[in-house]
């Protein structure tokens, strides 16, 4: 699905899977996910790169990952998020992926965590990796555990990077 300023709605019960390249790209606009996203793999011919293959939002788009969403079984950066915003709630869970990327890749952004992000192998990457002027908060009932990841769990990389934590982040490896 690819948005350009308009909304998107993914109801719950819907399911975008097994897909070459990206799930849902948004240059501006707004993007609400309640199903799951299964098995989506980057590919070296995507537009942009393979940043964000689950979600690709760029020029103050905004994305939500609602409650009973599931992210799962996909490769490459998951999220991406370049001037925009992710909000990824309660009861949303990314889970059982193989990576190869980082989960959520920011710059000049707001991300705000309160899922379950669990048993995803990020290769030489990392469950988050900000890069620039990027506010993330990871909430009281986020609960980041269980990743393989290279050398932290959580990397800031750059100015003005903001970074609080209320939440778990546990057993990543």
């Amino acid at each position: 699905v690819w948005i350009q300023g308009a909304e998107f709605t993914m109801e719950s019960g819907a399911e975008i899977s097994n897909v070459i390249g990206r799930a849902v790209y948004a240059d501006g606009g707004n993007v609400t996910i309640n199903g799951t996203i299964n098995s989506i793999r980057a590919d070296g011919d995507m537009w942009q790169g393979t940043n964000g293959v689950v979600l690709h939002l760029r020029n103050k788009a905004t994305g939500e990952l609602d409650p009973g969403c599931e992210v799962k079984k996909s490769n490459g950066t998951l999220f991406y998020v370049n001037n925009s915003e992710l909000d990824m709630k309660e009861g949303s869970r990314v889970v059982d992926n193989l990576t190869g990327g980082n989960v959520i890749f920011s710059t000049y952004s707001t991300v705000t965590i309160n899922n379950e992000i669990a048993n995803n192998n990020t290769g030489k990457n990392h469950v988050l990796q900000t890069d620039s002027e990027t506010v993330t908060t990871i909430g009281n009932s986020a609960n980041i555990h269980d990743n393989l990841v290279f050398y932290g769990a959580i990397y800031l990389n750059g100015e003005n990077e903001k970074l609080d934590i209320y939440g778990k982040v546990n057993n990543n490896y």
